[in-house]
């Protein structure tokens, strides 16, 4: 009666079953399991530009996620503070950290990054609220330090809210 358990869960697996579950007894992780180190060695980007939409009208007071973006190097989510169904102000959450404004002006290495994002230079910085029509979030790995800076577009002109060291 074993034997033939045995044999039928070996034909309903097929050779293809069976290869995958060898495979994965001789790496010592469950089936379907990704593994721990990323293909190829890659890197994150040392520019990366993320566009988010703003929040529509009429949400209900409080904080809202306007929206999120997620990969195997990061995690950002657009968050607005809504008061009387309008966004006041937007900022950005980076890694479960809120963006402040820490950095007094953006060093010289990030703006080759803001260029290729299509961000006018020199950097208009918006005084007061973070709003816009569309935001934008640009990461720069490049250099001795990580930066994230929040943008806003204010008519056809990109406008810094926030830059932060990460």
């Amino acid at each position: 009666m074993v034997a033939s358990a045995k044999v039928s869960l070996l034909g309903r697996l097929g050779i293809g079953g069976i290869l995958v579950a060898l495979l994965m007894l001789g790496t010592g992780q469950p089936a379907g399991a990704t593994p721990k180190q990323e293909p190829h060695g890659k890197a994150p980007p040392s520019c990366a530009a993320i566009s988010f939409r703003p929040l529509v009208m009429g949400m209900p007071n409080g904080t809202h996620e306007a929206g999120i973006y997620k990969s195997r190097f990061t995690r950002m989510e657009l968050m607005a503070e809504v008061d009387g169904g309008t966004p006041k102000t937007y900022f950005l959450h980076v890694n479960g950290r809120k963006l402040e404004s820490a950095l007094p002006a953006i060093p010289h290495e990030v703006e080759g990054c803001l260029k290729s994002k299509h961000v006018r230079l020199p950097v208009v910085k918006q005084s007061g609220a973070c709003t816009g029509s569309r935001f934008r979030a640009v990461v720069f790995r490049g250099g001795k330090q990580k930066v994230a800076m929040l943008f806003g577009l204010q008519g056809d002109e990109w406008h810094l809210c926030t830059a932060s060291n990460i």
